[in-house]
């Protein structure tokens, strides 16, 4: 975005959850078109953790968007997190490897229904969020919306969002699993999109979660098993 200078932060940024104060105001028409072109240029695609940390130093990003801003300093579920909802949020945007426009908002928008009443739970003084999957592909196809982006885009990214907690580890779960996804979606569509999300749980695994070897190495078992049904349908 013209006259958003890249901010290279360094890594231990996470550990603390330390990003800049909250920005609380809500955007105003301006700032909201100004967010709109900037999702939409080469440089955030390339570079999305650093570009939207830039556009965090403007001042902009919880304007544009304040629906992300309670995740700074939200606490999670310690026997499997280590980092604030947002340090986590960051950080699964960083190990994403494929640099597409569907999984950089879906990583940045997959825990934005966290710590909301209705999902916010309490086990043992420990938080939880169960829901929090469909509450945020709820959120994102708003917050898409407003920026403007095509609906194919919208539907993509939201549906990664609700499924992302749906992923089996076990391949001998995989079919069904594929079976019920493509209920209403064409075989080609679905692999495209299953993909992207065994690419997004990998991501959101190797983040910061507690133990998270096995399910990373288990993922590359349930590729493996996508790979061979697609095959097997065509």
């Amino acid at each position: 975005m013209p006259g958003v200078q890249m901010v290279i932060y360094p890594a231990p940024i996470y550990l603390y959850c330390k990003f800049l104060p909250k920005e609380t105001a809500m955007a105003g028409k301006n700032t909201g078109l100004a967010v709109s072109v900037f999702f939409r240029e080469k440089q955030f695609s390339q570079n999305p953790l650093e570009s939207l940390l830039a556009l965090h130093q403007k001042g902009l990003l919880f304007k544009a968007l304040p629906e992300l801003s309670h995740l700074v300093g939200l606490p999670q579920n310690p026997e499997r997190h280590r980092l604030c909802a947002w340090g986590h949020t960051l950080r699964v945007l960083e190990e994403l490897p494929e640099k597409d426009l569907e999984l950089i908002m879906a990583a940045l928008l997959h825990d934005v229904g966290k710590g909301l009443p209705g999902v916010r739970t309490y086990k043992n003084g420990y938080p939880n969020d169960f829901g929090h999957a469909e509450r945020g592909a709820l959120m994102a196809r708003g917050i898409l919306k407003r920026f403007n982006f095509p609906r194919q885009t919208i539907d993509r990214t939201a549906w990664l969002i609700y499924y992302h907690m749906s992923v089996p580890y076990e391949v001998e779960k995989v079919e069904f699993w594929l079976k019920q996804l493509g209920k209403t979606l064409p075989p080609g569509e679905l692999y495209r999109r299953v993909r992207k999300l065994i690419t997004l749980k990998e991501a959101d695994k190797r983040s910061d979660n507690i133990g998270a070897e096995g399910k990373i190495q288990a993922l590359k078992k349930v590729r493996e098993e996508v790979e061979k049904f697609y095959l097997k349908s065509k």
